[in-house]
């Protein structure tokens, strides 16, 4: 996901950043979790929206997800995250936000999707929207952005926060940077490309059914709150957990271990809650 310094208005930062939440894998897994959830109104709903306005590779319930990123304009650049700022060494940042930010959007498209008079296609795109989103405000490095003498106005959600170069999980590109470590839930989520070939399909099907038997519903905290904002506050609260990672250095195995688990379990929370969003929606 790219986002030039003129569109990344919350919190004002000001250099160009390169990031994706998550990356198309991970998307797709969270709408796969989502789809195994969905009550009989609520997937028909989605089956038929998403073949409105879209292509072929991102025409069904699953690969809806990654439309998005795949259209993104310079209108809805910004939707994409809420960084709330924090510094480690005690210092106060006065950095401020934008009030269009995820939050937002996804309050706007909500509504959307649930209004008596939206048409079909405001419908459609307000899916698309929501899809993503959930996905994205449960991408921790989407919510927060860590300040520093060396940037005073943050480091873009991780993206200048530097670490050892990894070549092997799948990326187009070495990974250079934590946001995009996290985008491809360190390992977790290596790039599938779309459409999907039926082995394909296949591959995200068994990730999402490992990942809800690892934290299956009624055992993770989904439906205490629909409020996106307290979703985006538990986000930002995983700061210590993310960041606990020495700048410039390759990842420690613990890291690894501790943070792939934190990063399955917030996906199956988005998974479950783009759900239950869509069931209370389509009753």
């Amino acid at each position: 996901m790219i986002r030039p310094s003129r569109f990344f208005i919350v919190f004002a930062v000001l250099a160009p950043s390169c990031s994706f939440a998550w990356n198309d894998t991970g998307h797709m897994v969270v709408a796969k979790i989502a789809s195994h959830h969905l009550n009989a109104h609520a997937r028909q709903m989605v089956d038929r929206l998403a073949k409105i306005g879209t292509d072929a590779k991102t025409d069904d319930c699953v690969t809806i997800a990654c439309f998005v990123d795949d259209h993104k304009s310079d209108k809805d650049r910004h939707w994409h995250y809420f960084d709330t700022h924090f510094r480690a060494d005690g210092k106060p940042s006065t950095n401020k936000g934008d009030e269009e930010n995820i939050v937002w959007a996804l309050d706007k498209f909500t509504n959307v999707l649930r209004s008596a008079t939206a048409t079909d296609v405001e419908k459609a795109e307000a899916l698309r929207y929501i899809s993503h989103f959930l996905g994205d405000i449960h991408q921790p490095l989407h919510l927060m952005a860590r300040d520093t003498d060396e940037f005073p106005k943050g480091d873009r959600g991780g993206n200048d926060f530097s670490v050892g170069v990894i070549n092997d999980w799948g990326a187009n590109r070495p990974i250079k940077n934590l946001h995009i470590a996290w985008d491809f839930g360190l390992g977790e989520f290596p790039q599938i490309n779309r459409p999907l070939t039926d082995e394909d399909a296949k591959r995200i099907e068994d990730m999402a059914l490992t990942i809800e038997k690892e934290f299956p519903l009624g055992k993770v905290k989904v439906g205490e709150s629909m409020n996106p904002s307290d979703w985006g506050k538990e986000s930002f609260a995983l700061r210590d957990q993310v960041y606990n990672t020495r700048e410039g250095a390759f990842f420690t195995a613990d890291y690894l271990k501790t943070c792939r688990t934190l990063i399955r379990k917030q996906v199956a929370l988005a998974g479950y809650r783009l759900a239950e969003l869509l069931n209370r929606t389509w009753k």
